[in-house]
Parts: structure tokens; C-alpha cells; sequence
């Protein structure tokens, strides 16, 4: 009897090798990097879909608009989302960064929304609501912690 094996890729889609991204892995590592980031470059080097965000919890639903001023647990699950993705981060330190999510929409989850709805065809600048939360970026958000 013969089993067929799936074999190990030895490289991925984006043409780095596994000695390569497991090369950066490491490096994160030893930089102390959250696990919530590495877990994110490893989806975003293999070409594998990142998780959902540590801290959302599966099946939140955002029901309301969101714009600059808002203060609720609405904006912490939206920033929570937006760091998990480093083309969408809030800031790399101090309030709203990776484990500093807050409840309150300022300028730079404002921004990060803006990288959103670019990143996923929903709005670019000079639209309406660009940079606010309102039906169509809901829509995606609770489609991605489904």
C-alpha cells in the first residue's frame, strides 16, 4: 500500500522560502514581538488567512455608525481589528496601538479607517464617509470576525 503525501512547500506564494519566513519569525521573536504580530507576518509571509484579532470575539457585531469623537466598546473592537493588520495599525505605540486599544475614534483611528476602506474597496478619499464607520465598512468588519 503507497500514501500519498502532501509535500512541505518549500516556498510560498509570495516566492519567499520557509527557511526565509521562518528566518523573520525568529527574528520577531527574539524582538520580543506580541504573538497577536507574528501570528499576523505568518499569515501575511505564507499567504494564509490571519485569524480572527486576538480580543474580538467571533460573531460581534458592529450596529451603529463610528466617526471621530465617538466613545465606546464599539471603537476598542474596531481598533482591535484595524491593529491586526500592520497596513491598518493605528500606531506602533501609545493609545490605540497594539494592546493599547481605547474607546475613543480620534485622528489616527480615523486614519486607520481610511487604510481600511481603501485596502478593501470601499471608500477612497474625496468620498463620503471616508474615514467614518458607517454601513458598508460595518458590513466588512462584521464579515471579518465572523
Amino acid at each position: 500500500v503507497v500514501v500519498a503525501q502532501t509535500p512541505t512547500p518549500t516556498t510560498y506564494a509570495g516566492g519567499l522560502s520557509v527557511v526565509q519566513v521562518n528566518s523573520i519569525l525568529a527574528l520577531l521573536q527574539s524582538f520580543n514581538a506580541d504573538q497577536s504580530v507574528i501570528d499576523n507576518v505568518r499569515a501575511s509571509l505564507t499567504g494564509n488567512a490571519a485569524p480572527t484579532p486576538p480580543g474580538v470575539g467571533v460573531g460581534y457585531v458592529f450596529a451603529k455608525p463610528l466617526k471621530v469623537g465617538s466613545n465606546n466598546a464599539d471603537v476598542r473592537q474596531l481598533q482591535l481589528i484595524l491593529n491586526s493588520s500592520s497596513d491598518t495599525q493605528i500606531a506602533a505605540s501609545g493609545a490605540g496601538s497594539p494592546g493599547n486599544e481605547t474607546n475613543y475614534y480620534g485622528s489616527l483611528t480615523r486614519k486607520a479607517v481610511e487604510k481600511f476602506q481603501v485596502k478593501y474597496g470601499i471608500a477612497k478619499s474625496g468620498d463620503q464617509g471616508y474615514g467614518t464607520v458607517g454601513p458598508k465598512t460595518r458590513a466588512k468588519l462584521n464579515e471579518l470576525v465572523k
